[in-house]
């Protein structure tokens, strides 16, 4: 975790290609780049920026993800059949275990905070410790 802090222009950072599951795949050919920006100090969250060309595909979350859509636009298809249009400025939260089903018409890029979940009980004793470290002025920053 970096000791300043990240400021960057998603638009400019190299990405690395990062294909698609095949499995995935519903129609045409999506390609997808990713680049890692940064992990928290416990490596519980990870910053990425992601980018995808045109195609459908299934998508599973297995983290929470919290995705700001810089570039392009896609539509999310829910179990429902319910479609929602994402485009550059458009915010989204996908809970881990959610699937839906992606179709990318214009080059797509995000800035993704992806996040593991914690047992609910150790994430309340963490928070309890955090609060009893802050109240206490012995939490390190």
């Amino acid at each position: 975790m970096p000791s300043e802090p990240l400021l960057l222009t998603p638009s400019g950072i190299e990405l690395q290609t990062s294909p698609c599951p095949p499995q995935t795949v519903l129609s045409g050919q999506p390609e997808s780049r990713h680049a890692k920006l940064l992990s928290n100090r416990n490596r519980m969250s990870t910053m990425m920026v992601w980018e995808c060309t045109p195609g459908t595909f299934r998508w599973h979350y297995a983290k929470d993800e919290t995705a700001f859509v810089v570039l392009g636009e896609a539509f999310m298809m829910n179990e429902r059949g319910e479609e929602r249009r994402f485009a550059a400025g458009d915010v989204g939260f996908f809970p881990a275990g959610y699937t839906c089903t992606w179709r990318v018409t214009q080059t797509f890029r995000k800035i993704a905070v992806v996040k593991e979940n914690v047992w609910l009980p150790l994430a309340w004793c963490i928070k309890a410790c955090n609060k009893i470290l802050s109240v206490t002025g012995l939490a390190g920053n």
